[in-house]
């Protein structure tokens, strides 16, 4: 095997090039909760949910379509998709994302702030996700696959250090985003560069969840990891 995952990210490039259509509907989603602040406060505020929602719909559908590409499956429905993943994905993720959770709680509970922690969780939490999200699609099961991606990228941390940074960059530039439509709304131009980063965002969010799906692919049907 390489001794990284940067093969497997340079060919997750060349698939997401391939299908670049299917990075615009969540980048539109993410993008129109990141404009609320165009509207009025209260319909701003039923936008940003709604688009929150809907991401929650879009993204496995996203996941599930890469996920067919991985392994050269034949594509089924979109409904067939989200029969097949929604449940899945939304279990794992609130269970991957508990620590983060109860962080939270405890911040609120003991009226601290946010702060540097919780940035510092979330990012443990992404990390440790890493190949956690796309088991849950290529194998279609769902608690088993934390211990499993977790045992993955501990053991072949070095191997994945690609993915590592990939998913750190992509923490990054969503504390840009978060900043940015935090206060006053932002100029057009700072506005235009929220957008862009949006959509590089969740660029490199799938670009993560294809190559680690390459490697998954890769190391299950050799050894089932």
């Amino acid at each position: 095997m390489d001794e990284t995952a940067r093969p497997k990210v340079i060919h997750a490039i060349q698939i997401i090039r391939s299908n670049f259509n299917l990075l615009l509907i969540p980048a539109a989603v993410i993008g129109i909760s990141y404009l609320s602040f165009l509207v009025p406060e209260q319909l701003g505020g039923l936008l940003a949910f709604g688009s929150v929602l809907t991401t929650l719909i879009v993204y496995p559908l996203m996941y599930g379509r890469f996920s067919e590409i991985i392994t050269g499956q034949g594509p089924v429905s979109w409904g067939g998709l989200l029969r097949r993943h929604w449940l899945n994905f939304i279990s794992v993720s609130i269970v991957l994302h508990a620590p983060l959770f109860l962080w939270l709680l405890l911040m609120y509970s003991f009226e601290l702030g946010v702060g540097a922690g919780s940035d510092l969780v979330y990012a443990l939490v992404n990390i440790l996700g890493i190949y956690v999200i796309p088991l849950v699609f290529l194998t279609g099961e769902r608690f088993s696959c934390l211990p499993l991606g977790i045992k993955c990228l501990i053991g072949n941390f070095r191997f994945s250090l690609p993915l590592v940074f990939l998913s750190i960059l992509s923490i990054i530039f969503s504390a840009f985003m978060g900043h940015g439509g935090a206060g006053s709304p932002p100029p057009p131009v700072s506005a235009f560069v929220g957008l862009l980063v949006i959509f590089v965002t969740v660029g490199v969010d799938f670009l993560v969840f294809v190559a680690a799906g390459l490697v998954l692919k890769e190391k299950l049907f050799q050894d089932r990891i």
